[in-house]
């Protein structure tokens, strides 16, 4: 019971994440671009590494994002099918 629950809260989720990646991309298509700093004047040299790191997951993400939108919305629909279906299919809890 527990599986279909989630499988079918996987399922609305990856809707959710379609309309809000289509947003994201028109958002980003018409809005002027930035440049932006890796760390403000001023900060702690310790929160350097994470700032690489947050860095390093938004290039990846922004990899993503310059995908078509159809091609993402596959990946992602790929992945939420994939684990939804699997969830409710083998109710594994």
């Amino acid at each position: 019971m527990a599986s279909t629950v989630v499988g079918w809260i996987l399922l609305l989720l990856g809707v959710a994440s379609y309309l809000s990646g289509l947003a994201g991309y028109l958002k980003e298509r018409f809005a002027p671009t930035t440049e932006r700093a890796l760390l403000p004047a001023g900060y702690n040299d310790d929160l350097k590494v994470i700032a690489e790191l947050v860095d390093k997951v938004a290039t990846l993400l922004d990899k993503f994002s310059k995908l078509s939108v159809p091609v993402q919305w596959a990946l992602l629909g790929l992945v939420s099918i994939g684990i939804g279906s699997y969830l409710i299919a083998t109710k594994p809890f």
